[in-house]
């Protein structure tokens, strides 16, 4: 439903449908490219969901995802002032369902490759935690964002050891082998 508005909202052209990620109705090697956007960290059972994508991923098709993982990272700071502004409007939600994986990025990729995935590869997202901030600090956290950029691909080094706690979320790319 909340798709469908975005495309309503954006007159985009794009047809849903509605299934199960686990018997997906799509014929095998249908598509070049899967994305799932803060998906994979919910998934029951991981392993066949992921066959269930590579059956219909065409042969050297791309799967990419972002994680937004439910383990310590930076993005606790941005969870601690939104629960207390919640507090404050008297709302309470629970930021973090108890369902999400606890799982880094490595965990992820070796589930990948047992898979039988190829050419994988990680990228630590948003060095900064999404804290919610007035509109004029959002505005000016926006514009530190953006003049980041070279920051952001040097973190990306795989050198820098910390990049896994300091991180919001995390891309990972990989392809099904021909």
């Amino acid at each position: 439903k909340t798709g469908e508005n975005f495309i309503l909202k954006d007159n985009l052209k794009i047809n849903t449908i509605l299934s199960d990620i686990k018997s997906m109705p799509f014929d095998d090697n249908s598509f070049d490219i899967v994305y799932l956007g803060g998906v994979m960290e919910y998934l029951d059972d991981y392993d066949l969901c992921i066959a269930e994508i590579k059956r219909v991923l065409k042969p050297e098709g791309l799967l990419l995802f972002v994680v937004v993982p439910n383990v310590f990272n930076i993005q606790i700071v941005g969870d601690v002032f939104l629960s207390l502004k919640n507090i404050h409007k008297q709302l309470y939600s629970n930021l973090v369902p108890s369902n999400v994986k606890k799982w880094y990025a490595n965990k992820y990729i070796i589930k990948l490759k047992e898979a039988g995935l190829v050419n994988i590869k990680e990228y630590y997202l948003n060095p900064f935690p999404a804290i919610p901030l007035p509109k004029l600090l959002k505005m000016m956290y926006n514009y530190l964002i953006k003049k980041s950029e070279h920051f952001i691909k040097k973190y990306n080094s795989k050198s820098f050891y910390f990049k896994k706690y300091l991180s919001v979320s995390f891309l990972i790319t990989c392809h099904k082998s021909n």
